[in-house]
């Protein structure tokens, strides 16, 4: 039995240990994923762990990791719109609901992917100076563009576009990004390891029921690489045929 079965089982016992495995390997993304739809971080923290209360409430009927975490990303959606409907906090936000129910799983399965790569993302994020930080809080998190960002900040767009210039430059230094002409030997091979993912596989193991986390650290590949494949393949199953 396996870390993640012993968890699971542990969950549906009841057993406390089997709660925090969850909690602390899914709130991270599903807050973000909340965090999307109602672009207030208090909220999204309420919308997350008013379905763990949930989901602990009913434990004993879980007996597979792949349905807990599809049932709190289900239900914290749910929640989302609802809230985004009863306090109408944007002016279409009609029109944001009726779409959302009309393309409810192709829309829930990008969301749930880009944030389950902003949770990666954010551990690099926060290491960036409180200017920095603040900025791509609000261009890759809250989702808003340059113009945004600067409205709600009170600053100008250069000093947006400055900011956001120098946090890609203080993420490539820490991640180890060169420019092309000076790659060392070590990201040449970690370019090739990318371009022998088989596709095939990474998109038998989303079907099995791992996470994209799971496979790209399996797979010693960037998160939204993995993500990416996933996309592709939803949109043109052709592509591992």
């Amino acid at each position: 039995m396996d870390r993640v079965e012993e968890m699971t089982l542990a969950f549906q016992r009841g057993e406390e240990r089997g709660f925090e495995y969850f909690y602390r390997s899914l709130y991270p993304s599903l807050w973000f994923y909340a965090l999307r739809f109602l672009k207030d971080k208090q909220d999204a923290e309420d919308a997350v762990e008013e379905q763990f209360i949930k989901i602990w409430n009913t434990h004993e009927t879980f007996s597979h990791p792949q349905v807990i975490k599809s049932w709190l990303y289900t239900c914290v959606r749910n929640y989302c719109l609802n809230k985004l409907k009863e306090e109408k906090r944007r002016a279409d936000i009609r029109l944001i609901y009726a779409n959302e129910l009309e393309e409810a799983e192709e829309k829930s399965l990008s969301r749930i992917i880009e944030a389950e790569t902003i949770a990666e993302a954010g551990k690099i994020i926060n290491l960036l100076p409180a200017a920095c930080r603040e900025i791509f809080y609000f261009l890759y998190v809250l989702g808003y563009d340059a113009t945004e960002t600067a409205e709600k900040l009170k600053v100008s767009i250069s000093t947006v576009k400055t900011q956001k210039a120098r946090g890609l430059e203080i993420i490539r230094t820490k991640i180890g990004i060169t420019p092309k002409d000076s790659r060392s030997n070590k990201q040449k091979e970690f370019g090739e390891r990318r371009r022998k993912v088989d596709w095939a596989n990474v998109w038998s193991r989303l079907t099995s029921g791992l996470s994209v986390r799971e496979i790209a650290e399996e797979l010693k590949v960037p998160v939204h690489h993995i993500a990416d494949i996933q996309r592709k393949v939803k949109a043109n199953p052709n592509l591992i045929a």
